[in-house]
């Protein structure tokens, strides 16, 4: 999945069921989405709307969201070797 400003928070989180309990270990501020109201807002919210709400770049969360993802997935691939 590419991740881009106008993700969907629950497109990204269909796609990576975990994320919310790792949004933290990105950054104290992303808590919120582990919170009932971000729970609700996760239904509507985009990257950018996360970044407008947190003061965090767009761009950093992106590029922090990838890198969990990507250590989430290595110690599967390293698995299978």
């Amino acid at each position: 999945m590419e991740i881009r400003e106008n993700t969907r928070l629950a497109d990204l989180l269909a796609a990576y069921p975990w994320l919310p309990e790792a949004a933290v270990k990105i950054d104290d501020r992303l808590k919120i989405v582990n919170t009932p109201l971000g729970r609700m807002l996760i239904k509507k919210y985009t990257i950018a709307d996360i970044s407008k709400r947190t003061g965090y770049a767009a761009e950093d969360i992106i590029r922090e969201i990838q890198k969990v993802i990507d250590e989430h997935a290595a110690p599967a691939a390293d698995g299978q070797a």
